[in-house]
């Protein structure tokens, strides 16, 4: 009878163990991670569909469509993204609007959010630090937004925060 060391069986059942081994090691890296997670959420965010036939603008055979998302953080932090759906020439937006009341009348003007991107893009986004007195004003949902362009310095496009 030949005698089978014990050195060519361990070399032989090694491979066959290895995968159960490398995922045993897998399974113990990934439940040791940490993960760290932002302080700062969301408090308030609205999406605004911005047109020329409101009583602010009086267009109602303006084409000029455009859509601006705010997203309004705990640590007072303003996120905005705008975008033109359809831009009527020669129009160039320049400046997007946070505005006191509602669209009846012009109202004072919360936060001017300018862009030198809109030129190139018809888009601009970005982030602004607000003060607590804007932040609260925002928070109360009594306004309007308003981009302006250079052929119309009074307002190209608005629309009405909702009250909800």
């Amino acid at each position: 009878m030949k005698k089978i060391s014990l050195h060519i069986l361990f070399n032989f059942r090694l491979p066959l163990f290895a995968p159960f081994f490398l995922c045993v090691a897998l399974l113990w890296a990934s439940c040791k991670k940490e993960y760290t997670t932002s302080h700062e959420f969301v408090e308030y965010t609205e999406t605004f569909f911005l047109t020329g036939n409101n009583p602010l603008i009086n267009d109602p055979n303006g084409t000029s469509r455009a859509t601006a998302k705010l997203w309004l953080m705990t640590n007072n932090e303003l996120y905005y993204d705008v975008y033109f759906t359809v831009l009527e020439a020669p129009n160039v937006p320049t400046n997007l609007q946070i505005v006191a009341g509602q669209m009846a009348s012009p109202g004072e003007v919360i936060l001017l959010l300018e862009s030198h991107t809109f030129s190139n893009t018809n888009s601009a986004q970005g982030k602004v630090e607000l003060t607590a007195q804007q932040k609260e004003r925002i928070l109360a949902k009594n306004f309007h937004v308003v981009c302006q362009s250079n052929g119309r310095p009074n307002g190209l496009v608005a629309a009405n925060a909702t009250s909800n």
